[in-house]
């Protein structure tokens, strides 16, 4: 975004060779983006720059602009071809940016305000409305049922439960969603294939098991991975994954011990 020129001034440099540098009026809160700066909306941030002379980013600290052109200057100065641009710098959230960006412009011989002149400054004011779009995502426990462990004597897997991952209220617009699954803080993930499974949480108390994720067609899981949601329209609405899930012996039948079996799996969303 363009932002309009500053009025000009007029200015008498005659302390020697003068340059001309830009700073925020305010200091503003950095990001982890270089050069880019947070604002109050959750996951958006600012970067500021002018391209007069080159391109020049804006910063908390005076950066070098231009040389006026003579070590006596005397004549108008003005701040030009201010540029501003949001980013993502992370989870976005619906709000409302207010902009109370401040540039200032200062004439020194060295890069300081000390013994400087700020000859200018440029208020931009206004707001800007955010729209995270997003589909819902609801959390959803799967109960696998109670088994015994007698079934793992003459299957390595008990009785498969079938679920949906259920991504609801896409809003129109957004061109692509994509979902990863990956295993929780604390869970691992083991094996591929046929034999790949989750371990179990540190909330159970069984041993010798793991939990296979599976989709409906029988595919595993490719956990860890980004995957496109297929059949999506950029109309929105809502979307369905037949899933399910089993436990699978990992030991030998004998280490097989009764208790409680449980893991937990997380999910990502992109939407782009």
């Amino acid at each position: 975004m363009s932002i309009s020129a500053g009025s000009s001034v007029h200015v008498i440099c005659t302390g020697g060779a003068a340059n001309t540098y830009l700073k925020f009026g305010a200091p503003l809160e950095p990001s982890d983006i270089p050069d880019v700066y947070k604002t109050n909306v959750p996951g958006i941030g600012i970067k500021v720059w002018d391209d007069f002379k080159g391109t020049v980013v804006v910063g908390n600290d005076l950066t070098k602009w231009y040389y006026p052109g003579s070590d006596n200057y005397n004549g108008n100065a003005f701040i030009t071809n201010i540029k501003m641009q949001y980013y993502i710098i992370g989870p976005i959230q619906t709000g409302t940016y207010t902009i109370p960006v401040t540039v200032e412009a200062w004439m020194n011989t060295t890069a300081s305000t000390a013994g400087g002149a700020r000859y200018n400054v440029l208020n931009w004011n206004g707001s800007a409305d955010i729209t995270a779009y997003a589909c819902e995502t609801p959390n959803f426990p799967v109960n696998l049922g109670t088994h015994d462990r007698g079934i793992f004597i003459k299957n390595a897997t008990s009785p498969t439960k079938s679920f949906d991952f259920k991504i609801n209220n896409c809003p129109s617009g957004i061109t692509k969603v994509s979902y990863l699954f990956k295993p929780a803080p604390g869970v691992s993930l083991v094996g591929t294939g046929n034999n790949q499974y989750l371990t179990l949480d540190s909330s159970s108390t069984a041993k010798g098991l793991g939990i296979q994720v599976m989709y409906d067609n029988g595919n595993n899981v490719t956990f860890n991975t980004k995957t496109a949601l297929t059949g999506y329209s950029t109309s929105g609405g809502n979307y369905t994954i037949p899933m399910k899930a089993c436990y699978i012996r990992t030991r030998d039948v004998g280490d097989v011990e009764v208790g409680t079996a449980s893991t937990t799996v997380e999910f990502e969303m992109w939407y782009e």
